[in-house]
């Protein structure tokens, strides 16, 4: 029996749930699998190893400026060379995640023979800009991205706004739905119940977004409302000893650290009323993801607040699971969470109606069929 894996998954930064569920998929319908995680140094959801069971390795690099990715895309491509030409059963897979490892991967296969399959988390401001650079790198894309037999991707969005102009091959949308087993019998307590709990559970980042929910939340506070924010999540160094500056009462806020998504979410969202997703709609990967925010508040059953003018507020609206904050205009927020304490129909309790409906069922469906897609030949 070969020692060689069949598939090579190249991550670069944490995997997301949905992405590791791929590779949870190609390891149980048979095939060998080794996932490489390109450590940036980003303190991310943290990865449980009691559902693994496959192959992890981890390569450190430093990502910081321009020059320093490129710098540390060149030292890992002798390491990554390595590894398919010593490691990946001939005619295998290789799966890569961002433009630095589909680049790798392009220049691998001049010297070993192997299916080229790319899944993205995100797409970079260079790829969605219009200046020389950003210009550039969409011109080297397009050329090395014709040897990837699959496109996965977790918006559609992503496809209208970029992927349509540069790939004419098979495309799949894996969107970034939480692991249905994690979710179990969760429960969380009853509407109404005080304090009201707003969750920021994830990477602790957009920080003008999150300047404007402590603000918002501060005056609600003083209004007399019973009203708290629960922060959890990767990068909680640097960012929420800046946050905690500009807040003035710290009984109405929690902070904690980075978690592992199938141990803990259950417990993260057990008390939170309303979920804060609201991005920044200027930032041009924001205004066409799909955040798994979305997919938590359908499961959980919990309205969620978004930013306006993206992809993601009109699936909201679409589904009347919450509303959308103009954040361009700081009162807008305070207004929105003002409307839930007033008396009188609101939409916080239009969202929580529409909430009571199987809005998961379908999508779980096509999900698992499209995690099918992506792996099997």
């Amino acid at each position: 029996m070969s020692n060689k894996y069949d598939v090579i998954f190249f991550y670069s930064g944490i995997p997301l749930p949905a992405m590791l569920e791929v590779v949870d998929h190609a390891s149980k319908i048979g095939k060998k699998c080794l996932l490489i995680i390109i450590n940036r140094g980003s303190k991310d959801l943290l990865i449980d190893s009691a559902l693994v069971n496959y192959d992890v390795r981890t390569i450190n690099v430093t990502f910081g400026s321009f020059g320093q990715r490129v710098i540390s895309t060149l030292n890992l491509l002798p390491k990554c060379l390595a590894i398919i030409f010593n490691n990946l059963q001939r005619s295998g897979i290789v799966m890569s995640s961002n433009f630095d490892t589909l680049l790798l991967a392009w220049i691998a296969r001049f010297f070993k023979k192997f299916e080229l399959r790319h899944q993205i988390r995100d797409l970079h401001q260079l790829q969605l800009s219009g200046g020389a650079l950003a210009k550039l790198i969409q011109s080297i894309e397009k050329l090395i991205i014709k040897r990837v037999s699959i496109l996965i991707v977790s918006s559609f969005g992503f496809v209208t706004a970029y992927y349509s102009k540069i790939y004419n091959g098979q495309i799949v949308v894996v969107e970034n739905i939480p692991r249905k087993s994690v979710w179990n019998n969760f429960s969380k307590k009853q509407f109404g119940v005080q304090p009201f709990v707003i969750g920021f559970i994830g990477v602790l980042r957009y920080k003008k977004s999150l300047f404007r929910l402590i603000r918002a939340v501060e005056k609600l506070s003083d209004d007399g409302f019973q009203v708290r924010v629960k922060f959890a999540g990767g990068a909680m160094g640097d960012e929420a000893i800046e946050l905690k500056s500009y807040i003035n009462n710290l009984d109405i806020f929690d902070f904690s650290g980075p978690y592992a998504y199938s141990r803990d979410i259950k417990n993260l969202y057990s008390d939170v009323d309303l979920i804060f997703a609201v991005y920044d709609e200027y930032d041009l990967n924001c205004r066409v993801a799909l955040p798994n925010k979305i997919y938590e508040s359908m499961i959980t059953k919990i309205p969620v607040l978004v930013a306006q003018n993206t992809y993601v507020a009109q699936r909201v609206d679409e589904l009347k699971i919450g509303v959308a904050v103009a954040i361009d205009e700081p009162e807008d927020l305070y207004k929105k969470l003002l409307a839930i304490f007033e008396k009188g129909p609101n939409w916080y309790d239009t969202s929580a109606g529409a909430l009571q409906n199987d809005l998961t069922s379908e999508l779980y469906n096509e999900y698992d069929r499209a995690i099918a897609r992506s792996v099997e030949s």
